[in-house]
């Protein structure tokens, strides 16, 4: 059975609700205490968490008291492996390497016996069912296994792509929660001007990078006031001029942190990883209140801004590097959407009436109609 993504299938892992919040625990058969996963399960920080604490386990073992080991060649471990291996996973951003390594390691958690020959259609389809209840993780998956059947075929390991065959599951999600201008200014009145979360705001708000580009990005990347640096994921180049609420952050910090290149420090006087990084701004988050916020939802919150403010699609494309309009115009439509309604809302007046004080008078049908009544009324009375 292909492994799940989802909470219901990640074995041991339990979920406590309280004040609208989810928190993700691990629970190990015999163990009194429970341990708190971070971040969301799919994302790199929650399944590091998953993977460390699964290493508690004792390692399952054949009967003759050697580790069982899956990775006979044409199994799905086998070929995992290999992919892993590839330049065509190398090839891939470190962030999306992180996220897809972890999703088919859940699925080796269960499948990893599974022959190759034998993951038809109807198996991919199944596993994408059972996890209907998460559309995001279901698509995540059917990702991940598509990547892998593709390095498959081109390697001669596999003679079809059984994924293609499985539609996607169809959902309409926001996808993180994006900031809204109060939460923001809320984050920086409680880190203020100096402090390394009120540079990571600054960094991540004014240039629209993912943590993976503010973790290494510094002084490097600067000259004559302008910003220039590929991007992490899909190495696109993205020049801009350095924004003065950013500079001012630079510089509040950058007095007591002489000599380092990198603008984001911790507290061990080290350049922050990305994954480090990525955990700090979920604990600054979750110190003032805000669990719902995230770093990949000041992204966003930047997008909507400037969409808001007029950009256009090439300009948040320029911003954001992004390469089709396709993302850019989802900010845009929104933005004009809200000023459209904004005009047309403006238009929604009753017209005077002129008439409504003049006294208007009576037609000739109801002139007629009240003789008739005083002729009837006389003769009646007579």
């Amino acid at each position: 059975m292909l492994g799940m993504t989802t909470t219901a299938r990640l074995k041991y892992v339990t979920t406590d609700v309280s004040e609208g919040i989810t928190r993700y625990y691990l629970r190990l058969p015999g163990e009194k205490t429970k341990a708190r996963l971070p971040g969301q399960p799919g994302e790199e920080i929650f399944m590091e968490a998953y993977w460390a604490g699964l290493k508690k386990l004792p390692q399952p073992r054949r009967s003759d008291g050697t580790l069982a080991k899956a990775d006979a060649k044409g199994t799905l471990s086998w070929l995992v492996d290999e992919y892993f291996r590839s330049a065509a996973f190398k090839g891939l951003a470190e962030a999306t390497q992180g996220a897809r390594r972890n999703i088919l390691k859940v699925v080796l958690s269960t499948a990893g016996n599974e022959r190759v020959v034998d993951i038809t259609e109807d198996v991919i389809r199944a596993a994408r069912d059972r996890r209907a209840s998460t559309p995001a993780a279901a698509n995540t998956f059917l990702k991940a296994m598509s990547h892998l059947f593709t390095f498959a075929i081109e390697y001669k390991h596999a003679k079809k792509n059984p994924v293609l065959a499985v539609e996607r599951v169809k959902h309409k999600s926001e996808g993180h929660h994006t900031w809204s201008e109060a939460e923001i200014n809320r984050f920086l009145e409680a880190y203020p001007l100096g402090t390394m979360a009120h540079l990571c705001m600054c960094i991540m708000l004014y240039t629209g990078v993912r943590v993976s580009d503010a973790a290494v990005m510094g002084r490097q990347h600067v000259h004559k006031g302008y910003l220039s640096f590929r991007a992490q994921k899909n190495k696109v180049v993205v020049d801009m001029p350095v924004a003065p609420e950013l500079q001012a952050a630079i510089e509040a910090v950058r007095v007591s942190r002489k000599g380092h290149m990198h603008f984001l420090i911790n507290e061990w006087d080290k350049p922050f990883s990305v994954k480090g990084l990525g955990q700090r701004m979920r604990k600054w988050c979750d110190t003032i209140g805000l669990n719902h916020c995230s770093s990949h939802g000041i992204r966003k919150a930047g997008a909507t801004i400037a969409a808001d403010n007029g950009a256009s699609e090439h300009e948040l494309m320029a911003t954001f590097g992004w390469e089709s309009p396709k993302q850019a115009a989802l900010y845009t439509k929104k933005a004009n959407r809200r000023r459209l309604a904004g005009s047309g809302a403006a238009k929604i007046t009753l017209s005077k009436n002129e008439t409504a004080n003049k006294i208007v008078p009576p037609s000739e049908w109801v002139e007629t109609r009240r003789d008739n009544e005083a002729e009837n009324r006389k003769e009646i009375s007579a």
